[in-house]
């Protein structure tokens, strides 16, 4: 199936660590920001599924330090995860 879709498994195998690391990398950087990418992506989630769900999640953003530390924590995991996923 690999061939029909024009490459072989070595390649795709490669393209896909590279997007991985990538995704890593965006990861780590996001974390010299206010915000980093785990924010946003748990705040669409909470967004969807409740009824002022991007509204509450913002405010207790503002209001609870634990969460701030366990999304950067997350993102932090995340994002070397990832990176080193894709070197080996």
């Amino acid at each position: 199936m690999v061939m029909a879709l024009g490459g072989n498994a070595r390649f795709v195998l490669l393209r896909e660590s590279l997007v991985s690391g990538a995704i890593g990398v965006v990861f780590l950087l996001s974390l010299a920001f206010r915000k980093p990418v785990v924010f946003y992506l748990a705040r669409a989630t909470i967004a969807r599924e409740l009824k002022h769900g991007e509204e509450r999640f913002e405010a207790l953003w503002r209001e609870r330090p634990n969460l701030r530390s366990s999304i950067r924590l997350m993102t932090l995991v995340w994002g070397v995860g990832l990176s080193v996923e894709a070197v080996f």
